[in-house]
């Protein structure tokens, strides 16, 4: 485990776009994003490709790695931040430095497709961080502020205000302790054989997707459970799983709680379903990597 510095006023932070391109209103939503971080006290230091577009992704493999290495490398700059998700952010990952980054930690805030960012530096280095705020998407621009519940979870954890979270619903009861690591189930089944997928021993797993019919969910949670994932885990937390619902057509094939439930008990270690960690607007950001202790009996979450 590789902590890095608690973020405070007067900071440096750095946007960059490891994954999908900002889109034609980029200007727009960097122009909000910086205010946002400026009204809070932090200066901001842009990727010098964080405008590129290349077809889905923002800007080459080499240029997006290149934004990554050179934000870690800069002093100045104690926090990076991923501007949006999409997709592409693994396609980074073997043109990392990773020598580099263990040997300068700073505070990695991630979400939805740099999930595979944030479990790649994270098993090289172990690296801890945040997920769940992509600052690109969800700063309002009229009054520069993000839903409520993000924003307090979100800075309690930058700024080392640790609380416990009581949220979301016990599914298996009994207690669980270790790292706590996650995101993305879409992002994490895509990294199973590679060299970029952590071990899950003794850890306590967090997942959530977005857009997702349920039998498709089972097939990557089945996936999951045969690479022997969940082998060894501690303790598992269901996330939101945001309109991951069936279509009219398989209307007949159940609901995603039918699935987080068979797959729960069929685990059978501590853990919790409904956790509003996700793709909905409402949501919580939670700390990645770091030690945490899972009350499940009470849906309590304490960071340690």
């Amino acid at each position: 485990m590789l902590q890095p510095e608690i973020l405070k006023q007067g900071d440096t932070i750095a946007l960059i776009a490891p994954s999908s391109p900002l889109g034609d209103e980029a200007e727009s939503k960097l122009n909000k994003t910086i205010a946002y971080f400026k009204q809070r006290g932090y200066k901001v230091s842009l990727g010098e490709n964080i405008k590129k577009a290349s077809r889905f992704l923002a800007g080459s493999d080499e240029e997006r790695a290149n934004d990554i290495n050179s934000a870690f490398a800069n002093t100045e700059v104690k926090a990076i931040f991923c501007a949006r998700g999409g997709y592409g952010s693994a396609r980074a990952l073997p043109l990392l430095d990773y020598e580099l980054i263990k040997n300068n930690p700073k505070l990695l805030v991630c979400f939805s497709d740099s999930t595979a960012l944030q479990m790649g530096i994270y098993t090289k280095t172990g690296l801890c961080g945040i997920t769940g705020f992509a600052p690109a998407y969800d700063i309002n621009e009229n009054d520069l502020s993000t839903e409520k519940m993000l924003e307090t979870s979100f800075w309690d954890l930058a700024t080392a205000k640790y609380k416990s979270i009581k949220l979301g619903q016990p599914v298996v009861s009994g207690t669980a302790n270790g790292e706590i690591i996650g995101g993305c189930l879409t992002l994490i089944e895509s990294l199973i054989g590679t060299e970029y997928m952590p071990s899950t021993d003794n850890k306590i797993l967090f997942l959530e997707d977005v857009g997702e019919e349920p039998y498709k969910v089972d097939k990557m949670i089945n996936h999951l459970y045969q690479a022997g994932i969940f082998k060894n885990i501690n303790g598992m937390i269901w996330g939101n799983f945001h309109e991951c619902n069936p279509s009219e057509k398989n209307k007949k094939d159940g609901t995603i709680d039918d699935v987080i439930n068979e797959w729960a008990n069929k685990i059978n270690i501590p853990s919790i379903k409904n956790l509003p960690y996700g793709h909905q607007k409402e949501r919580i950001c939670l700390a990645f990597g770091n030690k945490c202790e899972l009350d499940a009996t009470s849906s309590t979450l304490k960071f340690k």
